[in-house]
Order: C-alpha cells, then structure tokens, then sequence
C-alpha cells in the first residue's frame, strides 16, 4: 500500500521546519558558488559573460557590455 502526500502538505511542511528556515539563509552564497564552480567547470560556458559589467543602484540595475 503507497500513500500519498500532496505539494500543498509538502509545502506547508518546509514552511513550518525551522532548520528549513534557517538554510534559505545561505541561498544566495549557494547561487554565486554553483556560477562559480559551473564556469570553472566548464570555463566555455562562461564565454558567453566576458565583458560583461553588472551594475546595481537602490533605482534600478543593468548589464552594460
């Protein structure tokens, strides 16, 4: 016999685990180190972004190249 447990229940789960909370803390740093290891990995991927200049102000941000 399987059961079966649904998104919304999953969800609602995750949402109320406080060790859950507490990983979305290093979300961003697991971001920039994923881009990272992906264009040190596989450094032709990153080609594509050489020359790129991202830009950020409190207005608005934009990639200049």
């Amino acid at each position: 016999m399987s059961s079966s447990v649904s998104l919304e229940d999953t969800a609602q789960t995750l949402k109320n685990s406080p060790l859950y909370q507490m990983s979305l803390g290093a979300k961003e740093l697991f971001h920039s180190n994923f881009v990272a290891w992906l264009f040190e990995t596989y450094p032709s991927a990153a080609k594509p972004t050489s020359g790129l200049v991202m830009t950020c102000s409190p207005e608005s941000s934009s990639i200049l190249s």
